[in-house]
């Protein structure tokens, strides 16, 4: 299966999990497949695993100036001013760390307004709002947990942790680049 971003771009889903179970050095669960390679609501998918709301813990909000990497990310001009968000997505357990940029430049208010509230998950602001969304997959992998993603998660530092990256387009611009790094403790449910 292969699905094609912005550019062009192709993500073979089956070739990148199974170049993470590569990277584990075991077979991924079936609910990591599932957050893997959704193009719903992480929320959504959590809450129905867990039985449980899924509550948002923001750590961090703040409006920057986009360095170079992150205005490829989004497609704009470096310099212009982006919304930065971490946040933590948890139940019983701290589940998912989620980091994204939003231009503010192509905001609408009513967008803005919703976005800048600090713990509100951002699959709820496009269902509240009715808005009509893609979201496109860039990237399946495994990451090194840093000592600020091992804290947050409640894991051990430098212990490998399924990740994605992903962009929403509203009216074929980039909305936002939303990282996901997942707890193993995603597999408890």
């Amino acid at each position: 299966m292969e699905r094609f971003g912005d550019n062009s771009t192709k993500i073979n889903l089956f070739e990148s999990l199974k170049k993470v179970e590569e990277d584990l050095g075991r077979r991924l669960t079936p609910v990591e497949r599932i957050v893997l390679t959704t193009d719903g609501s992480i929320t959504t998918i959590l809450e129905s695993l867990s039985e449980e709301k899924v509550n948002v813990r923001t750590v961090l909000q703040r409006i920057i100036n986009s360095e170079k990497e992150t205005s490829k990310l989004l497609g704009i001009g470096e310099g212009d001013r982006v919304n930065e968000r971490i946040v933590i997505l948890e139940s019983k357990y701290p589940l998912v760390y989620a980091k994204s940029y939003t231009p503010l430049s192509i905001l609408e208010p009513w967008f803005k307004e919703n976005i800048m509230k600090e713990d509100i998950p951002i699959g709820r602001i496009i269902r509240k709002l009715k808005m009509e969304i893609r979201r496109d997959l860039e990237i399946i992998c495994t990451i090194n947990a840093d000592r600020d993603i091992s804290e947050l998660l409640d894991t051990e530092e430098n212990e490998k942790l399924i990740s994605r990256s992903y962009v929403i387009f509203y009216n074929k611009k980039k909305l936002l680049h939303i990282t996901e790094v997942f707890s193993p403790k995603i597999n408890l449910f």
